[in-house]
């Protein structure tokens, strides 16, 4: 989607425009769905997130000042919305990563490969579960998402310096995490 569609959409949604509040629900679903997923760790919940997320943004859409930033917007409502399910209910993610970042390696044509690959995704789906839901935001947003610094440094509403240092705290963590479970030094 382009810049001027995505101004235009929230344009027309802030003006009541029904049609553009579906193209935007539409258009976000999904992503915003795989983002709540990984960091609350329930389908059920995750579509209960996106829900409210929505709810919350449909409402004060009206106010919002920069169209062009409604995707990083959208993200922000989520993680704190995530975050404050989280904190309720003081659980860990159970699931594993979802089908999509299954399928960012297309199947080989040896099955010892595929069963190799499938095992170091199960390797980083257990360590993402295992670390603090604010570690576990910055590695998605990052490199699941593929989010710039800026970007999640406006999606979270932080400073770039505290990006930096939390993301490179959370792969420490990450690294940490996979050389307990493999048991063996990981560069």
């Amino acid at each position: 989607m382009s810049q001027s569609e995505q101004r235009s959409w929230v344009e027309a949604a802030q003006q009541g425009d029904e049609s553009a509040y579906a193209q935007i629900f539409y258009h976000y679903q999904v992503s915003l769905f795989n983002l709540a997923r990984h960091l609350v760790g329930d389908p059920d919940e995750a579509e209960d997130v996106v829900q409210q997320t929505f709810i919350k943004a449909f409402r004060q859409l009206p106010r919002m000042r920069d169209p062009d930033s409604l995707g990083f917007w959208l993200r922000r409502i989520l993680y704190t919305t995530s975050m404050d399910l989280l904190r309720r209910r003081k659980r860990k993610a159970e699931y594993p990563l979802d089908d999509q970042l299954r399928h960012k390696h297309a199947p080989s044509q040896s099955p010892e490969k595929d069963a190799i690959i499938q095992e170091q995704l199960d390797l980083v789906s257990w360590a993402l579960q295992q670390m603090p839901e604010r570690y576990r935001a910055y590695i998605l947003l990052r490199e699941f998402e593929g989010l710039s610094y800026k970007e999640i440094a406006k999606t979270l509403g932080e400073p770039l310096t505290t990006v930096r240092v939390a993301l490179f705290r959370a792969r420490e963590k990450m690294r940490e995490l996979l050389q307990q479970m493999a048991g063996e030094d990981i560069e």
